[in-house]
Formats: C-alpha cells, structure tokens, sequence
C-alpha cells in the first residue's frame, strides 16, 4: 500500500530556531511530563514490548477482551478517543479510568550468551478519558483524552562481545508517549456518524548500552558506553467514521496521522580510546500512520461478532534512527564537536489482524474474547533485544459488569512466545550476528466507567 503523509516541520518550533519556539517548546514538555507522571498511571517504567511492534493491542480493559477491537466497539470514552472518534456521537457524558499491569519474559542468545533473560519488571501504567454530550446541539459529543500512544522497553544484562569488549553490563531501552487529545463526534443521520481527535504527545527516548557507530563519518565503527536521553513533544490527528448498514450490522473506518516527534536531550559515554565525553543530544522520528477498518455483526441479540483490520506504516517511521549530537566536550580526546549518526533499522509495515466475540451472559454481564495476529515488523537484519518488538500473536478475554451509572471491565491477553533468529545481522561490530531473541507476555487490566 502506497504511504501518504502530511509533512511537518518540527523546526519552526524547536527550542533552538527561535525565542517563541522555545518558550512553546519548555513550557508544552514541562505540561506534558508534569502531567503523564503526575496521573500516576506511569509508573517507574514501560514494559518489554506490546504484540506487533509498539502499539498496544487495545487502551482500556473492554478492548482488551476483544483483542484490541476500537473501531466497531468505540462505545467507552476511551475506546472513541484512542481508536474510532466517531464513536463519541453515540456516547452521552462518561468518565473512564483504566489501569493495567504487564510482565513480560525474554531470553537472548548468541555466541557469548546463553537464554540471558529479560530483566523487566511487572508495571502498572494506565489511561483516563471523558465524554460530555452538548445540550444545545445533542448530535455532538466531545471528549478528551490521556494514553499511550505506544510505550516499549527492553531491559536485558548480559556478556557484550566484539573487537570492543565491555563484558557483563546493562542494554537498557525505553520509548515512552503519553497522548493528550481533544475530540468531536458528529451523529450526522441516524446511521451514520463521523469525529475527529487532535493531541499533543509526550516523548520520553531512553539509551544505555554499548553502542556501536554505524554511519558517523570519521566514527563509523567505533564502539562506546553510550548514555541517551531525549524528551520532547510532538502532534498528530485521527478521522473515523462509523455507519449501521442495517440493524444487526455496522463498518467503521478511522486513519490515524503520523505522530511528528522531535526531541532534545544528551548523550554521555566512555570508549577506552576516546575517553569520557558528552553531548547536546536531538532526536527527530515518528510513530507510524495507521490505517483501520472493522465490522460487527449481531447474529443473536446475546452474541455480537467483530472483524478488524490495521495497516501500519513502520517502514515509513522507522527506516533510520537519526541521532545529532552538538556542543561535545572532550577534553584531550579526539572526538569531533558535533556530528550526526543514523543507525538503519529498516522495520517493515504490517497488517494486524484481530477477531472478536461478546456474549451476554445477562442483561448486564458480558463476557469478551479475541484473538490478534500481525507479523513482527522488525527484520532479522536489525535485530537486537532493544529494539525486539517481536511478539505476533495474542489471545485475550475479559468480563465486564454494569450496575447503574457504573461499569467495571477487567481483561487478560497473553503474548503467545515468540523467537526470531538473526543469521546475518547488517549491524557492524558484529555481536548480533547468529543471535535469537524470544519473548512473552502476560497482561492484566481493569476499567471503571461511571455514566453522568
């Protein structure tokens, strides 16, 4: 499928280009990072990875039982706001908070490692959203939102090798994006709706481990203790649209913008030849565009049926990883005062695909289960357990129980375990050649929702 993307220059407002560019800049990162870590919902750390690359498979505990389906089944605050904004057009006014515990195994190998494990701890992070119907114009609903756009990590320790050797030692990575959107959805005829979102994203990219230099001219090859950091903002957009075809029978329709991320920080290290050094770090990247359709179906009024699938855009995302480093101080050393590295990654757009059952088991219990496949976008050329968002396969299932104005939900997915094996690795220095990661995951969540 052919990529089409809106360009954003994310230089009118950096920090650097201009005085209003940097007081926009400090003050929305000081309001974002104030308030993902304030929610309390973001706790300590991001866990492993999420099946199929870097997306959670649903935000809130009633997606989650259907294996992430939100296009079809937007019908909770967050459901609408992070999946389908059309969605909100059927909702009246709603508060919803959801909060969700994850663990994830691993096991890494290759030739100076045997089954290293993934040192990841169980975490509990989370979302909240609302809904409030206009009186005065009852066919529009607004609704905001806070929730990970997309959160990764890959803790291991483990033997590093190569001409450079740095033995026993950390290989952390961590992706944070918290999202705060606003949106509107438009019940424009009895069956047909549409809605819109637009937010702000904050960005939290995180580095330790030995890393090798793949493309930095005169540095190419070298291999250091590297230490990066990065925060920033970024925005983005999503449309949807939902229409009944008949009674028993609807489609839904939503395309989600690139997330146009650009991020300030430093970078500090070692390497035995070059000393101790240190650097303003900027990282430019995106989170994928994605694409999405799904359809529901209601063969019996106890049994509702759900088809959904996603195309997203990694190889337009993640072709390269683009670090610039400025400002180095290196004293006595031979490192230069500034210059860029791009490390490839070559990751691969995907299709997901997700099937889904709710039956009810009352008028006000509803049991849930899915199941979700996307092959992992991550090539065995660029492989390595920090970047290994390799899990292609989830099963899920879930209760939820309204009484009155109030709703619980609750949600289990399981990664199934899955290896993937690097025979030649394009990296250089050399270390992931003949490697293979394996990981899985166990995820829990519960919603509450209260209806005004």
């Amino acid at each position: 499928m052919k990529s089409y993307k809106i360009q954003f220059n994310p230089d009118d407002l950096r920090a650097d280009s201009n005085p209003a560019g940097k007081a926009i800049f400090d003050t929305l990162t000081d309001f974002m990072k104030q308030l993902t870590l304030s929610s309390t919902f973001l706790v300590l750390s991001t866990s492993a990875a999420f099946a199929h690359g870097i997306f959670r498979v649903g935000q809130d505990a009633q997606s989650m039982g259907i294996a992430g389906i939100n296009i079809v089944a937007a019908d909770t605050p967050t459901n609408a706001m992070t999946g389908n904004p059309a969605g909100l057009a059927s909702q009246d006014g709603a508060v919803q908070g959801t909060v969700v515990i994850t663990g994830y195994s691993g096991e890494f190998s290759n030739a100076a490692n045997t089954n290293s494990p993934l040192r990841n701890p169980v975490t509990p992070y989370g979302s909240a959203a609302a809904t409030y119907r206009l009186e005065d114009n009852p066919d529009i609903t607004l609704g905001m939102s806070l929730a990970p756009d997309a959160l990764a990590r890959g803790y291991w320790r483990f033997n590093d090798s190569g001409a450079t050797n740095y033995g026993y030692t950390d290989h952390d990575s961590r992706l944070i994006t918290y999202r705060l959107a606003f949106g509107a959805g438009w019940q424009a005829t009895e069956d047909f709706s549409v809605g819109a979102t637009a937010g702000v994203t904050y960005n939290d990219n995180y580095l330790k481990a030995p890393y090798t230099f793949q493309n930095a001219g005169a540095l190419t090859g070298a291999k250091v203790l590297l230490d990066l950091e990065t925060d920033g903002f970024g925005p983005s957009f999503s449309l949807g649209a939902n229409y009944d075809v008949t009674e028993w029978a609807s489609i839904g329709f939503r395309y989600m913008s690139p997330t146009w991320l650009y991020t300030d920080g430093s970078a500090t290290g070692f390497n035995p030849g070059t000393g101790a050094f240190s650097y303003d770090a900027k990282v430019d990247q995106q989170l994928p565009q994605r694409i999405g359709i799904a359809f529901a179906v209601e063969p019996a009024d106890w049994l509702s049926l759900f088809f959904q699938a996603d195309w997203v855009d990694y190889a337009g995302a993640y072709d390269t990883l683009n670090i610039e480093l400025t400002n180095g101080s290196n004293p006595g050393g031979p490192l230069p005062a500034a210059f860029n590295e791009t490390s490839p990654l070559s990751w691969e757009s995907v299709w997901v695909f997700a099937v889904g059952a709710e039956v009810d088991i009352t008028d006000d219990l509803v049991w849930s289960v899915g199941y979700t496949y996307g092959e992992s976008p991550v090539p065995d050329s660029t492989l390595t357990p920090m970047t290994a968002a390799i899990t292609e396969q989830t099963i899920t299932t879930g209760l939820s129980y309204r009484w009155d104005s109030i709703e619980v939900a609750i949600a289990y997915q399981y990664d199934i375990p899955n290896t993937q094996t690097t025979n030649s690795s394009i990296l250089l220095s050399g270390e992931y050649q003949n490697s293979s990661t394996k990981l899985e995951g166990h995820t829990g969540a519960v919603s509450l929702t209260w209806y005004y």
